[in-house]
């Protein structure tokens, strides 16, 4: 495969290849996609999600080292934690998934399967806690905006 110019293997230059019994077949299921799936998620998005991960760490440390800054902005310091495992979930799940049928790598699709499930499982819970701190930081706004009395229980 050449991922410059864009070629890949077609069937019958793969059928002159004898294959023994024992021998490890690695076959990729939609090769004419192969290309632009590696372009659009292993180059373009893992640098979107890298980018991602560098500010919401830099966010959280923020966040983290002032005092005043982590008493009032704790769902901004939360959602920033939580968007750094989704944006660490995206590279190790789906640019390495692409990855691994572009360099036809059966050591590197093993090595996938045995993190796949817990990082899934981390990404689903810090995906929903992103979604619930938002709703949480939005209603605790709302209440500093309309100065109520459920000001001090948004901000607990």
């Amino acid at each position: 495969m050449d991922l410059l110019n864009g070629t890949v293997a077609t069937e019958n230059e793969s059928e002159a290849i004898t294959v023994d019994e024992d021998y490890c077949h690695y076959e990729v299921m939609q090769p004419h996609m192969l290309v632009m799936r590696f372009w659009m998620v292993s180059i373009f998005g893992s640098t979107v999600s890298f980018i991602s991960m560098i500010e919401n760490i830099f966010l959280f440390i923020f966040f983290v080292t002032s005092r005043r800054h982590r008493r009032e902005n704790v769902f901004m310091m939360l959602l920033a934690f939580f968007d750094i495992l989704v944006s660490m979930a995206y590279i190790m799940l789906m640019s390495v998934n692409v990855l691994s049928d572009v360099l036809m790598s059966p050591l590197l699709v093993s090595i996938w399967y045995t993190y796949m499930i817990p990082i899934i499982t981390i990404s689903h819970i810090a995906m929903t806690s992103s979604s619930f701190l938002i709703v949480a930081a939005s209603f605790e706004r709302y209440c500093a905006t309309l100065n109520t009395s459920n000001l001090r229980f948004a901000q607990k």
